[in-house]
């Protein structure tokens, strides 16, 4: 099964809250982590990581993922309620 598809129903879950309390704030935990250097590289370059941008394209081969997995990620990413990476552009 492609990751793509794997990491929707992981949204999804984390989204309708079903994953347990603890495991969901650990996960937002680690989640945070990757949007905190995310966001500074947005504010201090003015260089959005958003799919499509030519920053992006240099996280997704850097990472070796496709488009479609960035796109993914992102929405992931975007999803997670703390404030680095609600602030994401």
């Amino acid at each position: 099964m492609p990751r793509t598809l794997l990491t929707l129903p992981l949204a999804l879950c984390i989204a309708s809250g079903a994953v347990l309390p603890a495991a969901a704030q650990d996960l937002n935990t680690s989640l945070e982590q990757i949007c905190q250097p995310l966001q500074e590289l947005g504010k201090s370059l003015g260089a959005s990581v958003a799919p499509g941008t030519a920053a992006a394209q240099a996280m997704q081969k850097e990472l070796a993922i496709t488009g479609a997995q960035y796109q993914a990620l992102w929405a992931l990413l975007k999803l997670t309620p703390t404030s680095a990476c609600r602030g994401l552009d």
